[in-house]
């Protein structure tokens, strides 16, 4: 439905380009105004910045120090999106001290105050992105009453900020409790660069931190990542998740106990219920169903079944002339149904 307004004209298989252009049968053809839509994937960072600096671009993302760099021009541009990056738990790992030690709250909410994201976003991402106030991203839902953000009401961002001071009391009550003999839990994630630069930065800033507690960093393709998820087979997995229709739900419900996406099989029936009552309720007091998804992201954190580190934002550099685009904080990212260039 969404790429109504555009048909593919010139594409092959591991081509680096995609023509689109407008449909002649699309039922609104006449507010479609592009004459044609050119998408390139990106090979080279300095050629795609010096190609957008020439006119043969209207807008390119930037990555690393190119951010730093452009950030103080006219057509500098960020979009925050609803996709959360987090760190999952699997609470049956077969592995016995580690599931001892992840089925420890205090352990999980050492783990959480022990990262200061804004130094895991300067140093390891060097982009835009958002500190979380939760799991669920900012900008995504608002209430109807008083136009709130979901994201600004949570009552229990104060699990997800860094306070070192805090993690080490939470480390040292685990270590208490547990009386383990070493203390070393394994990070999955996957070989792209963001990751591997996030899963440093959160293996030195936890090593550090807490005291006798080793982070091995275990890199594997992509696709092996994923199925390591689905088939439970990690420790600690470097995790995402992207809302794709605007309302806190998009969230909360992967973390029921019958959700595929419920990676780490994190189990607590008072949450069930909850997100049960919500689900059914879709369309009754309005104001009631804001509470109880509030009162359900505050559970989840406060046990930290997962780890919320960062929400994605992307930057750009955008030709002032290009007007009509419509960009989305979740599902389809980009909409150029209506775009037109000013000339």
């Amino acid at each position: 439905m969404y790429s109504g307004p555009f048909k593919l004209v010139k594409w092959r298989s591991n081509c680096k380009t995609r023509v689109l252009a407008p449909n002649p049968y699309y039922w609104d053809k006449r507010h479609v105004y592009l004459h044609r839509l050119t998408i390139t994937t990106a090979t080279s960072l300095k050629t795609d910045l010096k190609n957008y600096r020439a006119g043969k671009l209207d807008e390119v993302q930037l990555f690393d120090n190119q951010i730093t760099e452009n950030k103080n021009q006219p057509d500098y541009l960020v979009r925050p999106f609803s996709s959360m990056r987090f760190i999952s738990y699997n609470f049956k790992t077969t592995n016995k001290t580690a599931d001892q030690l992840i089925n420890n709250q205090d352990a999980r909410l050492a783990i959480s105050h022990a990262i200061n994201r804004k130094t895991l976003i300067n140093n390891a991402l060097k982009n835009a992105s958002l500190a979380p106030k939760g799991l669920v991203t900012a900008g995504l839902s608002k209430n109807v009453k008083t136009k709130a953000d979901f994201a600004d009401q949570q009552a229990a961002q104060s699990t997800v900020k860094g306070n070192t001071a805090l993690a080490k009391k939470e480390w040292q009550q685990a270590q208490q409790t547990l009386h383990l003999s070493h203390y070393s839990l394994t990070l999955t994630v996957a070989n792209d660069w963001a990751s591997k630069r996030v899963a440093t930065n959160i293996k030195h800033q936890l090593e550090t931190k807490l005291n006798h507690f080793d982070v091995k960093i275990r890199t594997v393709r992509t696709s092996t990542a994923n199925r390591l998820a689905l088939n439970g087979q990690y420790q600690l997995l470097l995790s995402s998740w992207g809302a794709d229709y605007p309302d806190p739900l998009s969230f909360l419900q992967i973390m029921t106990a019958n959700s595929r996406f419920n990676y780490g099989s994190w189990q607590n029936k008072a949450y069930n219920n909850l997100i049960i009552k919500i689900s059914n309720n879709p369309t009754g007091n309005q104001l009631n169903r804001w509470q109880e998804m509030l009162d359900a992201e505050k559970l989840l954190m406060t046990n930290q079944a997962v780890t919320p580190l960062y929400q994605q934002a992307d930057s750009y550099l955008s030709n002032p002339k290009l007007n009509g685009v419509v960009y989305n904080i979740s599902g389809v990212v980009a909409d150029y149904k209506s775009a037109y260039l000013v000339k």
